[in-house]
């Protein structure tokens, strides 16, 4: 490298070289050098008594001029050309090489060596040191310290605090407000609303077999008396049993309205009888000892006078009974009579021209 031979004048810190001076130094470097190293060289060997390593700028007349540490980029003329602090990486000019906040690490070359949000703990070189979502307390070092599904009560340090699985109602505080299995309904506030699936007016069997055990919705057979009653240990309804007394009671009352030796003759009521007690009718029935001839005979039952029935009984022509007839109905079955009450009975007409030797009427009734 060139040597340099320039002469600096004598000047102070801080004084001001003139034009002249500076030319002069600026011509005695520039004739001595080179290259621009040389000249640099010369240029810093005539400031070094004048401005040296560590002074500010602000020695300098035009200070303004120039950029110093902790300036702000805006400084310089060509300040957008420059990222600062806080601008987006895409500012620089290949911004696609850069990982900006909120990127993806799949962005990065090597990414397959970290781990995302939402990556297992298996993708970690030691995961097996790692408890994940869905491990069991087991494989924590003391994981006799947790409680785990299916571990029972006990093991909690204040286990008698706690009702477990089997444990009596008794065990609650307020154990007294609780229903236990073998409990009366009784204890229940409203208890006279209870007989457990059963609603009110529903007739209730219980099985012979369990008589703890009620049958729902079930009532008592109401078959009519009979064979089948024999052996058969069901409960019958009231009105089975009524049907049968009423049964044993009912009796037939004959009542002749004709003699033996003369055949039946003329209309009109032949024969009455006033009840001694109160009772029921339930079948009207007349029949003659011979068969009539010529023609038939209607007959009729009245009660105070008014007849009791719907249809009148009619002995046919040749024969000798209204079930081969036409067979009385009751208006009202059955015809319900008073103490005092007037029977009477009748031939309502008459076409047969002999025979009905013996003719009677019959009432089937039972007594209050």
């Amino acid at each position: 490298m060139a040597q340099n031979n320039t002469t600096v004048p004598n000047k102070s810190p801080g004084d001001i070289f003139s034009s002249a001076e500076l030319n002069n130094i600026t011509s005695t470097i520039n004739s001595n050098a080179t290259d621009s190293e040389t000249r640099i060289s010369g240029l810093e060997t005539a400031a070094a008594t004048h401005i040296i390593s560590g002074d500010n700028i602000s020695l300098f007349n035009n200070d303004s001029l120039y950029v110093i540490s902790g300036d702000n980029v805006s400084d310089l003329v060509n300040d957008s050309l420059y990222v600062a602090s806080g601008d987006n990486v895409s500012n620089l000019a290949n911004d696609a090489l850069y990982v900006a906040s909120g990127d993806n690490v799949s962005d990065l070359a090597n990414n397959a060596l970290y781990l995302a949000s939402g990556d297992n703990v298996s993708d970690l070189a030691n995961n097996a040191l790692y408890v994940a979502s869905g491990d069991n307390v087991s494989d924590l070092a003391n994981d006799a310290l947790y409680v785990a599904s299916g571990d029972n009560v006990s093991d909690l340090a204040n286990d008698s605090l706690y009702v477990a699985s089997g444990d009596n109602v008794s065990d609650l505080a307020n154990d007294s407000l609780y229903v236990a299995s073998g409990d009366n309904v009784s204890l229940l506030v409203n208890d006279e609303n209870y007989l457990t699936g059963v609603s009110a007016g529903t007739n209730v069997t219980i099985d012979d077999t369990n008589p703890l055990n009620p049958i729902i919705n079930s009532t008592a057979d109401d078959t009519a008396y009979g064979i089948s009653w024999d052996s058969n240990t069901d409960a019958a309804t009231k009105n089975a049993i009524y049907d049968k007394i009423e049964s044993v009671s009912k009796t037939w009352l004959i009542t002749k309205i004709g003699n033996e030796d003369d055949d039946a003759s003329g209309a009109g009521e032949k024969v009455a009888w006033v009840a001694p007690a109160a009772g029921k009718i339930y079948a009207v029935h007349s029949a003659s000892a011979t068969v009539t001839a010529g023609g038939t005979i209607t007959t009729d039952v009245k009660k105070q006078g008014v007849s009791i029935l719907g249809t009148l009984g009619v002995i046919s022509s040749g024969g000798d009974s209204t079930i081969s007839g036409t067979p009385h109905t009751l208006t009202a079955n059955p015809t319900s009579f008073a103490a005092g009450d007037r029977i009477s009975f009748e031939i309502n007409a008459i076409s047969a021209t002999s025979g009905a030797k013996g003719l009677h009427t019959d009432l089937q009734v039972s007594w209050d």
